[in-house]
């Protein structure tokens, strides 16, 4: 898998149960619950993970993720969730051909 450099750093944390980008003290509450997708947080989620992918370095990242209430950041973290589970199938989908 050839993911932009910063990107093959978050998923290699991530699949070791570091995630980065995100406050650990509050990851539990991330954790906790999904985010209704109607929500208002889903919107502004949107615009931020634009951001976050035009970013030039994960420390940029991590600063405007902390920035972020606590239910815009559930909505990234879910978000970024469902994308470590994606690049990690397509890891071993590549390995396995």
């Amino acid at each position: 898998m050839n993911l932009p450099q910063q990107f093959q750093v978050i998923y290699d944390e991530a699949i070791r149960g570091k995630h980065i980008l995100f406050p650990s003290a509050v990851i539990p509450e991330l954790q906790c619950r999904c985010p209704k997708e109607t929500s208002l947080a889903h919107i502004e989620a949107v615009e931020v993970i634009t951001d976050l992918i035009k970013c030039p370095d994960i420390p940029t990242m991590i600063n405007l993720i902390k920035k972020l209430s606590v239910d815009v950041m559930r909505v990234i973290f879910h978000t970024y969730l469902h994308f470590v589970d994606s690049w990690s199938y397509k890891l071993k989908t590549e390995i396995l051909n």
